[in-house]
């Protein structure tokens, strides 16, 4: 809650706080998905933004002023995220904020970009507080785009760095949902593995519809019959939890390496055994 509390300060600042002084409150955006397939990861992460704001309003705000956040449900569509993006900045709102879809996430930054060259009296500042789309990173960097999370390609980095060199994983099987996500990650994971460590085989690199599988059983049979010494999904939401739920059934211990940070239903889906 501190760190959260923070980081909103610095935007504040960073932005300016010229404008946000003349209101009672300093109004966030909140632009995700409050419907449709990944609504749970949007109310999760809704409900812990409305938290850490209700701890940092109890704590003196910032600047003297209390913070207010303005639900806004993209349907996780590009199309409704700008649309609630051009909405937001009718209001007023200096500030959004949004985390679980890459393409939402890529098309705000470059809005927003595009809104402040040629406004810059009412510049706009997108708080990203978990979308780690590689789109977005080195040359497109941008003032305007504020990542409060690690970037694919970190977290790609991390957990290569982090499977076992003592010989217990020599081979990985891949399974990831079917959209811009799981496509980023499939191939930042299988593009440093193969630079750090070229000896660990892929024996297999499935994608399944996002949002849209009951039963991952079929799925886990095809990683059992391949042999692979653990898994490696960046599934997030009831896809990682089903996912989860099907390989604790197998009672397989082997590992799971999850890239995504959006697991917190995953451990109880795993059960008392995992």
């Amino acid at each position: 809650m501190r760190i959260l509390s923070r980081l909103l300060l610095l935007a504040l600042l960073l932005v300016g706080c010229g404008s946000a002084n003349s209101a009672d409150t300093i109004k966030i955006a909140f632009i995700d998905a409050l419907s449709g397939r990944y609504a749970d990861l949007g109310f999760a992460s809704l409900k812990q933004y409305q938290s850490a704001i209700a701890y940092t309003n109890a704590n003196g705000g910032a600047l003297g002023l209390d913070f207010e956040l303005v639900p806004l449900d993209d349907q996780s569509r590009v199309e409704q995220a700008l649309s609630n993006l051009e909405l937001a900045i009718q209001q007023g709102i200096r500030y959004v904020t949004q985390g679980n879809n890459p393409e939402v996430a890529v098309a705000l930054a470059k809005a927003i970009d595009a809104h402040n060259r040629e406004n810059p009296a009412r510049s706009v500042m997108y708080l990203n507080y978990g979308d780690g789309a590689p789109q977005l990173d080195n040359d497109a960097c941008s003032f305007w785009h504020f990542r409060f999370d690690a970037s694919l390609a970190m977290k790609a980095h991390a957990m290569v760095a982090g499977i076992p060199a003592d010989g217990s994983v020599q081979s990985l099987y891949l399974i990831n949902q079917d959209d811009p996500w799981g496509h980023d990650a499939s191939r930042e994971f299988l593009s440093i593995l193969s630079k750090q460590r070229p000896e660990i085989r892929i024996v297999g690199d499935e994608l399944h519809p996002a949002g849209k599988v009951k039963d991952f059983s079929v799925y886990i049979r095809r990683i059992v019959d391949s042999g692979a010494d653990a898994i490696v999904t960046a599934d997030r939401g009831a896809d990682l939890v089903k996912l989860m739920s099907a390989w604790s059934k197998t009672g397989q211990a082997k590992q799971v390496f999850v890239l995504s940070n959006s697991v917190s239903l995953a451990p109880p889906a795993i059960g008392q055994r995992g």
